[in-house]
């Protein structure tokens, strides 16, 4: 924080705090939520830009504006950690289900217990939508609203297709990283060029 305002740049610090309002924004979404099944995958999507890419994406970004970099990198890092953001997510969601307090740091079913529908519970929901809907709409609470939610995942194709959703992301985040790399390599060529000859050619 020291540096942004030692070098007074207004766009990062615009940009920075961007991530505050991004982070108010993704509580309000989680805690209203939407009942109507067609938008609930686009919601989940948007309130993980926010609560969680957000912060990654706008930190690589302000680093690249404070490199010195052009606007082919800033952009570059700014995707390249959109979707590492989302991976990101999309990992803790199925850790969520098949992962342990050892190695997540937090007791399993975190997210259910706190009547969060992730990834794997809304891919259900599209197989069981009689059984998972009202226990979604009741944020799993009751007697047995966890228990019959971690019923109908395992039941369904739910953690499977998280898994293909986070490898598509993988495979943009490798696109990304190379042609981050290529731009990268080509701005540094052109600088060392031009303070080898002297300078461009009139």
């Amino acid at each position: 924080m020291s540096t942004i305002i030692e070098h007074r740049d207004v766009e990062v610090m615009e940009t920075m705090s961007t991530i505050i309002e991004h982070s108010v924004r993704g509580e309000v979404m989680q805690m209203k939520g939407t009942t109507n099944q067609d938008e609930q995958l686009i919601q989940y999507l948007q309130k993980n830009f926010y609560k969680t890419a957000s912060l990654m994406v706008n930190s690589c970004k302000s680093a690249a504006i404070l490199g010195g970099y052009n606007d082919s990198i800033v952009t570059a890092a700014y995707r390249y950690r959109n979707h590492i953001g989302v991976a990101f997510q999309l990992v803790d969601d199925i850790l969520d289900f098949t992962g342990s307090a050892s190695i997540m740091g937090k007791p399993a079913l975190s997210d259910l217990h706190a009547g969060i529908s992730t990834a794997p519970v809304l891919f259900a929901a599209e197989m069981f939508p009689e059984e998972i809907g009202p226990l979604m709409d009741r944020k799993f609470t009751g007697e047995v609203g966890v228990e019959r939610a971690v019923e109908f995942v395992g039941r369904s194709d739910g953690i499977v297709r998280t898994r293909y959703w986070l490898g598509f992301m993988w495979s943009w985040r490798l696109m990304l990283f190379w042609s981050w790399i290529r731009v990268f390599i080509g701005s540094r060529l052109f600088i060392w060029g031009t303070r080898f000859w002297g300078g461009p050619c009139d």
